[in-house]
Formats: C-alpha cells, structure tokens, sequence
C-alpha cells in the first residue's frame, strides 16, 4: 500500500509542477508517467498547451488526446461553470457535428471502467 501512496504522490507532485508553470499536459494516462531511477516523471508533451496565468481555461480546435482517457465532461461538452460562467479545463475539443462524438454518445466507443 506504501508503494501505491508513493506513486500517487509522484503524479499528483509532477502534475501540480506543470500547472504552477501555467501548463496544460492534455493527455495524462499511465503510459506518460515513468520510472527513472526511482522517481517518476511525466512524459510525451507533445499537445501540452500554456496557458497565460489569468486563463482559466484551454480551447482547442478539435480532439485531442487518448480517448479512452478524456474526461466524460469534455466528451459530452458538458461540466459546471465557474463563478464567473467560464468552464476550468478543455472547452469545445470537437464540433458538436463530430463523428467521433456521435460514436461516443452512442456508446460505439467503450471508456475505461470506472468513467
């Protein structure tokens, strides 16, 4: 159970680190996160995005990311607003006439346990 608590801790710091640099990693899932001589380091930072430090949130033209790993919220254009009726996170990853969104909604395409 150490090691579990270990390794989360290793995430959630590497994770925190970009964000307080004001950037956004897009596609965090397992296989970005790896072992260097015992510490853990998040990889692949091919459609990270920064973000100005007044943003609240980061707007992409079209999917992207591991779909198997999207938040529900960003697959269905849905979430809460903040205080100020701006959404934290990704808005608008895909036009609402996508065929990938269509596939999701319709359950064509399976998500993760748990999602």
């Amino acid at each position: 159970m150490n090691f579990i608590r270990l390794v989360w801790q290793q995430m959630l710091t590497a994770v925190n680190a970009i964000h307080k640099k004001h950037i956004i990693h897009s596609d965090l899932k397992p296989g970005n996160f790896l072992f260097v001589k015992g510490q853990l380091k998040l990889i692949d930072f091919g459609i990270a995005k920064s973000m100005p430090p007044e943003a609240t949130s980061v707007v992409r033209d079209s999917l992207m990311g591991t779909l198997s790993y999207i938040s529900p919220e960003v697959l269905l254009e849905t979430g809460s607003a903040g205080d100020k009726g701006v959404r934290v996170g990704v808005s608008r990853p895909f036009h609402v006439d996508s065929p990938l969104r269509r596939r999701v909604v319709a359950g064509l395409h399976s998500l993760p346990d748990g999602v």
